[in-house]
């Protein structure tokens, strides 16, 4: 089975547990904390003092964005593999 046909089959079992699931674990969990802590991160490092909440607002809004994103990205790639015919 090649790597391709692997992340399909991945993303079947993913897709399955729902659209908003994905988005709050990949987008907003993964990613979102993941420009969270780096913010605060970078922030310091330039000493650019900027508010937590300004950060985390921008956090949830990128978190977010990612996870709409990726499912779009994600779903047209397995639309056009045709798992979606083999699996109906």
């Amino acid at each position: 089975m090649k790597k391709h046909e692997k992340s399909l089959y991945r993303w079947k079992k993913m897709r399955e547990k729902g659209k908003w699931r994905y988005i709050a674990i990949n987008g907003l969990l993964l990613a979102g904390s993941f420009f969270f802590f780096f913010t605060i991160l970078l922030n310091q490092l330039f000493s650019n003092p900027e508010p937590i909440s300004t950060i985390l607002i921008r956090a949830i809004t990128f978190g977010t964005a990612y996870g709409i994103v990726t499912w779009v990205i994600w779903e047209n790639r397995y639309k056009k593999s045709g798992m979606e015919q083999e699996s109906s």
